[in-house]
């Protein structure tokens, strides 16, 4: 249960892509440019998806068992 610069790579995935799409699909359905309150309304959903990543691979091991410790050489939980 950490984190490495992949998590944080692959977070900021989400986020650009958390970002992205409701900005596009504010210009395409209001057919205009997204105001502040738009922005801040997208930065809002864009933060809760990096949260919410972030918060998942830290309470997730590496053979993806969400709480479940790392397994030592051995077999058995560190």
């Amino acid at each position: 249960m950490k984190l490495n610069l992949r998590d944080v790579l692959k977070s900021l995935e989400v986020v650009l892509i958390g970002t992205v799409l409701p900005a596009v699909t504010l210009v395409v359905s209001n057919q205009r440019l997204p105001n502040m309150d738009d922005l801040k309304s997208v930065a809002w959903v864009a933060a809760a998806a990096w949260i919410s990543y972030i918060t998942k691979n830290w309470l997730t091991n590496s053979d993806d068992e969400f709480l479940t410790p790392e397994k030592s050489e051995g077999g058995e939980n560190a």
